[in-house]
């Protein structure tokens, strides 16, 4: 798992830049980068709720091989934003270009091996 944190920032051109910083589980920011957008240039402190936007996430995964779950944490409240399962159009361009195989040491998800045991576990 690993987070990504977007923070529109506004430029003393009074242009806004959308900065993509990631993190690990514990918080410890990633130097990974997602196309052209610019990490965010101050501290970005882990949110009040990270433990249990944490627990969340891994209850609404639980069931599916890849999924993205968005959330907002509001003045101490977390709300569910949604749930993506092709994160950026299926174009995701990290760098390191290697880093999705690094997190799990295999690609996030293969869609012919669901298939195949979606297959399998149907016929039992």
């Amino acid at each position: 798992m690993y987070i990504e944190n977007n923070i529109y920032d506004k430029g003393d051109d009074e242009h806004y830049t959308e900065c993509l910083d990631y993190f690990d589980m514990d918080f410890v920011h990633l130097n990974y980068t997602l196309g052209n957008h610019p990490h965010y240039a101050k501290k970005i402190n882990k949110p009040k709720n990270f433990e249990h936007m944490k627990d969340l996430s891994k209850e609404l995964s639980k069931d599916f091989p890849f999924v993205r779950v968005d959330f907002y944490d509001v003045n101490g409240k977390v709300y569910i934003s949604e749930l993506t399962f092709i994160p950026t159009a299926g174009s995701m361009r990290l760098k390191p270009e290697n880093v999705l195989n690094q997190w799990e040491g295999k690609n996030l998800l293969n869609i012919e091996n669901e298939i195949k045991t979606s297959k399998i576990k149907n016929k039992k």
